[in-house]
Order: C-alpha cells, then sequence, then structure tokens
C-alpha cells in the first residue's frame, strides 16, 4: 500500500480529480448544504468552521490517513467524495461524504464512485473498503450492490457495508459494461 502525492491527479471517463484544498471550502460547504447533501450528516452553514475544518484536514492528508476529492468536468467542479480511516497494516479503508451536484448526469456521478473505488483498490492498494449509508438513502444501497458491496451490519438508522479486492474487480466488470466505460 502506498499513501497519494500531495499533488495527486487522475483523469478518468472524461472526469478530472484532485485532492481537495482548503479553497474548495465553499464549494464543498454548498454541496453538502444542497438538497442532496442532506441526506449526509447535518452540516453548520458556516463557512469559517468548514475552512478550519479542511485545514485539520490537510493535516490528515499528509498522514496518509484520508483523503478528500474534487471531482470536476470540463473544468467545472460538480462532485466530491472521501477515502478515510486508511489502515496501511490491514490493508483497508473507509469511504463517504459522496456529494454531486444535482444537475450531474447519472453516468458522470456513478462514475465518480468507480474511480473512488479504483485509487482505493488500484492506486493505495487496499484489500477491503467498509462504508456506511442512511437507510432513507435507497439510491446509495441500490448502487452498493449492484457493485458488488456486501452488508456487514444494520442499525436502526444505517447499514454497514463491506467491499474486498474480489467484489470490486466483479462489480467493475458488471458497471464498466452496463455504463460501457472503456479506460
Amino acid at each position: 500500500m502506498k499513501p497519494l502525492s500531495e499533488n495527486f491527479t487522475l483523469h478518468k471517463y472524461g472526469i478530472d480529480v484532485r485532492l481537495a484544498q482548503i479553497e474548495d471550502s465553499a464549494f464543498i460547504l454548498a454541496l453538502r448544504n444542497s438538497k442532496r447533501g442532506q441526506i449526509l450528516h447535518a452540516t453548520d452553514d458556516d463557512l469559517q468552521k468548514q475552512v478550519e475544518w479542511m485545514k485539520e484536514y490537510k493535516k490528515r492528508e499528509k498522514e496518509g490517513i484520508d483523503y478528500y476529492f474534487i471531482y470536476s468536468f470540463e473544468g467545472k467542479p460538480f462532485g466530491v467524495n472521501r477515502i478515510v480511516d486508511i489502515d496501511y497494516e490491514n490493508k483497508s479503508c473507509s469511504g463517504g461524504s459522496w456529494i454531486c451536484a444535482e444537475d450531474t448526469p447519472f453516468e458522470r456521478a456513478f462514475a465518480t464512485l468507480l474511480i473512488v473505488r479504483e485509487i482505493k483498490f488500484d492506486i493505495i492498494g487496499v484489500d477491503y473498503s467498509y462504508g456506511y449509508t442512511l437507510k432513507i438513502n435507497k439510491q446509495i444501497q441500490r448502487m452498493e450492490k449492484f457493485m458488488g458491496g456486501e452488508i456487514v451490519r444494520e442499525t436502526e438508522t444505517e447499514i454497514f457495508y463491506q467491499t474486498n479486492r474480489e467484489q470490486y474487480l466483479k462489480g467493475m466488470v458488471k458497471v464498466k459494461k452496463a455504463l460501457s466505460l472503456t479506460d
């Protein structure tokens, strides 16, 4: 397993990916407070708090335990998501905070989920990825199942998933075929 460089960028499926910067705070806050963002945990609509959170995130990024990604198409940012709790010893991580702007085409939004999995499994080199969603978020539940995620436990309000390398590889083939994506 290897950490990402501080200048990490990727171009995949017509989408540009880069690590979030403190200057992205307003964009991230706007997404988190959008209609789609309301499915995530509540976010205080305070730009200064978001800037402070981003400063702390950048420290975790330097340690290689937390990465926040900005997705852009034709130079315009449209989405974000994160890889967190990277455990180099156990070759595992968690993910989340996925949001795309309301006007993002489905295929482009879905491609961001493929990209973050490719970063986890192919670039960083994890063997297991964990995540969760709220039970009210039916769209993510369908996507997780379609991409090979396995439910490992549930609470009253949340569903927890695990994906291993084998499930990831099978899911990628199926999703790329369904969306007619090529590298």
